[in-house]
């Protein structure tokens, strides 16, 4: 199954809009200042463009970040890589996890949609016999979603 999601996209497009309001704002004279709003406005047009997606397979998982439809980085995780899932609460009223993997950079899973996401990553390290840790506030947090 393929997950997807563009993290905190509404900040970054203000930031965005921002920086096009002071780039036509400053005058022309001042070189320095404003080869460094081109560098930072590209930067978050950038940031604004990156998707993230997560691939879940039978035995592994893969990790890509997407600019366009191109990966710029891309992490397969097999299962017996992976020590343990953290699944907490982020935010107000959303999920999140944590995958601690041997010897490589640790996932954030957060923001993934569809929301079925967590349900299969626990299924996932039921399967692989992974161990999962819920805190107090995603506990709540499922059962706030099962009364629905």
């Amino acid at each position: 199954m393929i997950y997807h999601s563009r993290k905190h996209r509404k900040p970054l497009i203000f930031l965005f809009l921002l920086m096009l309001f002071q780039f036509i704002m400053i005058s022309f004279n001042m070189k320095e200042l404003w080869i460094m709003q081109i560098c930072i406005t590209i930067f978050i047009l950038v940031a604004i463009l990156i998707k993230f997606e997560l691939v879940l397979k039978k035995d592994s998982l893969t990790y890509r970040l997407l600019l366009f439809k191109l990966p710029i980085y891309q992490q397969v995780i097999k299962s017996d890589n992976i020590k343990q899932m953290k699944f907490k609460r982020v935010n107000w009223a959303a999920k999140g996890t944590s995958i601690k993997v041997k010897n490589k950079l640790n996932v954030r899973i957060y923001g993934f949609r569809p929301e079925s996401v967590y349900n299969d990553l626990i299924e996932f390290a039921k399967v692989h016999s992974i161990p999962i840790s819920k805190s107090e506030d995603y506990k709540i947090l499922e059962k706030m979603k099962s009364r629905k």
